[in-house]
């Protein structure tokens, strides 16, 4: 739901700062970006929040947006369900699957 011009916007403003992110309504959102410098402790995280953390040990510049996509987060095939049930929208496609991946997310291999 994030707006491509939001995703722009960080990217952009990584060029003067270590980290960035959008930010609507005085609401910090995402995506938070990374500049390259800070790659090898990146590859390194792990955890739902270890973003966050690398984050906050960096100065982080808030980027003002008027897009409230900012603001959703969705990591789970249950938060795009509970998202496309609050836009009301069918549930029929909410996940879509990668050839790769079962139905429950896990990886299957696959013959040629």
């Amino acid at each position: 739901m994030v707006q491509p011009a939001t995703i722009r916007a960080v990217a952009h403003a990584l060029g003067q700062h270590a980290v960035a992110y959008p930010q609507y309504d005085g609401h910090a959102g995402r995506p938070m970006g990374f500049a390259a410098e800070l790659y090898s402790e990146l590859i390194l995280l792990s955890g739902d929040h270890a973003a966050r953390r690398l984050g906050a040990r960096y100065p982080a510049h808030a980027i003002d947006v008027l897009d409230p996509g900012a603001l959703m987060d969705v990591d789970t095939p249950d938060d795009l369900r509970a998202l496309r049930q609050s836009l009301q929208l069918p549930l029929a496609a909410v996940v879509p699957q990668s050839p790769d991946i079962g139905p429950h997310g896990s990886s299957e291999s696959r013959s040629h």
